[in-house]
C-alpha cells in the first residue's frame, strides 16, 4: 500500500501544461469564446494544478469529477456543467430560446 500512496503522490508534480493546447486557449478566449473544462482529475492533483498554474482564469467555469462524485464520459458529467453554467436542461434542451448561455459569474470548478 505504501507504494501506491508513495507512487500517487508523485502523478500531481508530474502534470505540466501543453503549451500548443495553452495556446489555443488563450486565440478561444481572445475571439471571444466561453470556455469550460471538464476534469476526471484525483483530489490531489487538481489541487496542485490549483495551487501552480496560472490557467485558470481563462476558463467560465468548469467541473471536477471527485468534487461532484461523476466521471466522464458519463452523461451525468456533461449535464451538469450545462445545468450549472445555462439555462439548458433536459427538458428544455429542444427550445432554442430556453436552452442558452447565460451571464454567470467565472467559477473555478465544482
Amino acid at each position: 500500500m505504501r507504494i501506491v500512496a508513495a507512487l500517487l503522490d508523485r502523478v500531481a508534480p508530474s502534470l505540466t501544461p501543453k503549451e500548443d493546447t495553452l495556446d489555443l486557449i488563450r486565440e478561444l478566449r481572445a475571439g471571444g469564446h466561453p470556455l469550460y473544462f471538464l476534469s476526471n482529475m484525483a483530489s490531489t492533483s487538481i489541487a496542485y494544478l490549483e495551487r501552480t498554474q496560472d490557467f485558470w482564469p481563462l476558463f467560465d467555469g468548469g467541473i471536477v469529477s471527485c468534487r461532484v462524485s461523476l466521471l466522464k464520459p458519463e452523461a451525468a458529467m456533461f449535464e451538469r456543467l450545462l445545468t450549472q453554467y445555462t439555462r439548458c436542461t433536459p427538458a428544455t434542451r429542444s427550445s432554442s430560446t430556453t436552452c442558452r448561455r447565460t451571464s454567470m459569474p467565472r467559477r473555478r470548478s465544482a
